[in-house]
């Protein structure tokens, strides 16, 4: 049976159409993917430098009561 006798059947244009759809689909999910991750780091980074402004102040306070005791 030859491959190309079936070809007849398919509308090219609609199948073009389809897989521009799905392509879209796959990069619109990895560009959101990227945006999450990206979105993600930042959080934690910005989170990353609240806790050592927290432990920094914290640390000067205790060695600030430390040199008052002395």
């Amino acid at each position: 049976m030859n491959l190309f006798q079936n070809f007849e059947d398919v509308d090219l244009v609609s199948l073009d159409a389809l897989l521009c759809s799905l392509l879209l689909l796959v990069g619109s999910g990895s560009v959101l993917w990227q945006l999450l991750l990206g979105t993600w780091l930042l959080l934690c980074r910005s989170l990353l430098g609240l806790l050592r402004r927290f432990l920094l102040s914290w640390l000067l306070l205790c060695l600030r009561r430390h040199s008052y005791e002395l």
